[in-house]
């Protein structure tokens, strides 16, 4: 890698022309951040915050209310 193909290379220094990521889903991923870091700030944005522990539960609330709505399993909504 770095050939011609990918002339944008030669500029990135020492960060790799490719990472590998866990095959997991989002949800997954956060899960596992909120169980390692469950105080940490998720987010910080326009004046308000969350940690990942928070910003898990809040997803949870919103899928349990998705689920008392009718949303199954493998079903997709538009937020």
């Amino acid at each position: 890698m770095g050939g011609a193909p990918y002339p944008w290379l030669r500029y990135y220094g020492k960060v790799p022309p490719s990472l590998s990521y866990p095959e997991v889903t989002l949800y997954e991923a956060l899960a596992a951040t909120a169980r390692r870091l469950p105080d940490g700030v998720a987010w910080d944005f326009l004046g308000t915050t969350s940690t990942y522990r928070q910003l898990l539960a809040d997803i949870d609330r919103c899928a349990k209310a998705l689920a008392a709505l009718g949303l199954a399993r493998g079903e997709r909504i538009l937020i």
